[in-house]
């Protein structure tokens, strides 16, 4: 796949004002120096930036400019600390800006040339680029200056296109079928330069999460301080990731059994992710009414045969006692 210019601009002899959709606080001109004629030379009060054009880079490309920061006197006059030059995107017509990469104040005395490598989340039928100061004193001071700029898009025309198997694509002569494979599924690719017939293959697997089931404990009372174990266990499969919320009163949110003892009646929620990310969701209430705690008691642990012991059961401050005189009683069993 080959790459073709969509904007180039060297400021020779002026701004291709067509270009672009904003250019402020910079003007055509050689002052602080440029690679050959003019450069894009940022001296203005307000705001220094320098903003495309919508672009189409939606199959990648490039982004090739030289930058100067000054480190003189003016006319280019040194940048301060901290008065660095972005380079940013936008997808929006700039409603919002993301940072691709920021040229320190410092690094770039004279012009040196970049390339840049249009990100991910830049690759869209329209997006604009925007080299930005950040801070800056005013006329004659922080000067700094861009050139030769150029972004060249990826294009896609002139390659044939043979994807295998069919299966699951929409497509298999195009360079971005839509796969929806039911199993894992190798899908590989030759492409054909038509100008020299070049052949070029690769290949990439397609893993596919099948659904699965999870298993907890029924819903249940808690009547020990020290907690019930829940448990969460996949119908099928390996390697899942486990998160229980709340968190709460929980000895691990991230395990599959986790230890828990509620002060109150709780409903655990637990997510179960698959490898593949695929997930299943459970969950369990544990009914709690307020922990009792029993303690027994003898006033005497030694007999002799025919002597008796006072026996005390305690629960929360409820005090249950028997002596045996006239029989067992039903509090006991």
């Amino acid at each position: 796949m080959g790459e073709e210019t969509v904007l180039e601009d060297d400021f020779d002899p002026g701004i291709i004002n067509s270009l672009w959709s904003q250019v402020s606080g910079g003007t055509a001109s050689s002052v602080c120096g440029s690679f050959s004629g003019n450069a894009l030379y940022f001296n203005g009060n307000g705001n220094r930036n320098a903003v495309t054009n919508n672009i189409n880079v939606l199959n990648g490309g490039t982004v090739s400019f030289a930058i100067k920061i000054a480190q003189g006197i003016a006319p280019c006059d040194n940048a301060d600390f901290g008065e660095n030059i972005v380079l940013e995107y936008s997808t929006n017509n700039g409603g919002s800006w993301t940072n691709i990469t920021t040229y320190y104040e410092y690094m770039f005395p004279n012009f040196t040339s970049m390339q840049v490598v249009v990100p991910a989340g830049a690759q869209n039928a329209n997006t604009r680029f925007r080299w930005r100061q950040i801070a800056h004193s005013g006329v004659n001071e922080d000067n700094w200056a861009l050139d030769d700029i150029r972004v060249s898009s990826v294009s896609l025309t002139g390659f044939v296109y043979h994807w295998a198997p069919a299966t699951a694509l929409s497509a298999t002569n195009i360079a971005n079928p839509v796969a929806t494979p039911t199993q894992d599924t190798w899908y590989t690719i030759q492409v054909i330069d038509a100008s020299t017939t070049c052949v070029y293959a690769d290949s990439v697997l397609i893993e596919v999460g099948q659904p699965f089931s999870v298993s907890v404990p029924e819903d249940t009372f808690l009547c020990d301080a020290a907690g019930i174990q829940l448990f969460a266990i996949p119908g099928s499969g390996s390697g899942h990731t486990f998160s229980w919320s709340p968190s709460d009163y929980l000895s691990d949110s991230t395990i599959s059994n986790p230890w828990a003892a509620p002060d109150s009646s709780t409903t655990y929620v637990v997510t179960v992710t698959s490898p593949q990310s695929c997930s299943a969701i459970d969950s369990v209430t544990i009914l709690s009414n307020g922990l009792v705690d029993l303690v027994v008691t003898a006033n005497d642990q030694t007999l002799c045969l025919g002597e008796s012991a006072q026996l005390q059961a305690t629960m929360s401050g409820v005090i249950l006692s028997d002596d045996f005189n006239t029989g067992v009683t039903n509090q006991w069993f």
